[in-house]
């Protein structure tokens, strides 16, 4: 008996499009299927993973012989729990037809609460429990018009649902009509839109916690890198003591675990109830020293973890990167292109 165990990436855009029967594009699939062994990393002996496709039997066998973890794949067997990247009535889906038993999957119920708490709405109320600037959820051309000129163009726009800051646009030097438009698209896929004045540039990084029906907590911290359009490019792989020496060199600690533990208090009461698992809170640390305390709330296991779990079993530096080059430690396989790996770059 163990945990089974899946990695989903696309589960944000199948949280957005609200399906069991969810068909991810191709890119969101190719990078599914690669990824399908990281979840190695954070599995002990018993726990099975989900894959799909004939040619995982090599990789399992090369992933245990190589670096000694342990896992089976999952071939219908017995599980006393269940451990998606992420829940979406497509990751529920997914679970069963993988012979997970019905009492250890969410109720529908469940999985419409968690939709909604992935909602950015509720990112606007953690800012609002932060004391900080909330942004605005929008409908109407009327109240777009107003945010955007209030805030001389420096707007970002996000769709409800993301996927690794997908659905994030800068407005920017954008024609105001353009911006509307734009906007309005988010609006009529998805219901609202969520704008945010724009902040300086900065470090991102975030703050990872662990929610349980007793409270959320604090577990860790994640430095990462992402384009300007807000795309994730990877994370720093190193000890939580240096990850904490990287941000104290860039934001006050003292505020800083203020807001850890304003957070955990709020997400105890937003969150807790409703989902029990890992999730991260996106930070940015401007480069005049201030902070951006809640970017994103992601209500799933993300790349920070993974970085976490993968120091913690190599006890090696290095970078987690999306296209590992052949000189890198591969950490999965590739497939369409995608090769997840720790490159040995200084940290």
């Amino acid at each position: 008996m163990g945990t089974l165990r899946l990695f989903n990436p696309q589960n944000d855009l199948a949280l957005a499009a609200g399906l069991a029967a969810y068909t991810p594009p191709a890119s969101a699939a190719a990078f599914a299927r690669a990824g399908a062994f990281l979840p190695a990393w954070w599995s002990d002996e018993g726990d099975m993973i989900i894959t799909s496709g004939s040619d995982c039997k090599p990789e399992a066998s090369w992933l245990r012989n190589e670096y000694g973890l342990r896992f089976d794949i999952s071939c219908r067997g017995d599980a006393d729990a269940v451990d998606p990247w992420g829940w979406s009535a497509n990751a529920k889906a997914i679970m069963s037809r993988a012979g997970a038993p019905d009492c250890l999957l969410p109720s529908s119920e469940s999985i419409d609460s968690m939709r909604m708490l992935s909602h950015r709405r509720t990112a606007m109320r953690l800012r609002e429990a932060l004391d900080t600037d909330c942004g605005a959820e929008v409908t109407d051309e009327s109240e777009i018009r107003e945010f955007i000129h209030r805030h001389d163009g420096q707007v970002f726009a996000k769709s409800p649902w993301s996927c690794s800051g997908r659905g994030v646009v800068p407005l920017h030097s954008m024609h105001i009509n353009k911006a509307i438009d734009i906007v309005m698209g988010m609006v009529r896929r998805q219901g609202s839109a969520l704008l945010e004045r724009a902040t300086a540039a900065g470090t991102d990084f975030a703050a990872l916690f662990d929610s349980r029906p007793s409270g959320v907590r604090f577990a860790g911290w994640s430095v990462f890198d992402s384009s300007s359009g807000g795309v994730y490019n990877g994370n720093i792989v190193a000890s939580q003591s240096h990850l904490e020496s990287l941000i104290a060199g860039m934001t006050d600690m003292e505020h800083l675990r203020d807001v850890i533990n304003r957070l955990e208090r709020a997400m105890t009461e937003m969150v807790a109830p409703h989902y029990s698992g890992p999730l991260g809170v996106d930070m940015l640390a401007g480069n005049d020293g201030t902070l951006n305390p809640c970017i994103e709330l992601n209500l799933r296991r993300t790349m920070g973890f993974v970085a976490r779990d993968v120091f913690n079993r190599l006890h090696e530096e290095g970078r987690l990167v999306m296209n590992a080059g052949e000189r890198d430690l591969h950490l999965c396989r590739r497939h369409g292109g995608f090769c997840i790996g720790i490159s040995r770059a200084s940290v």
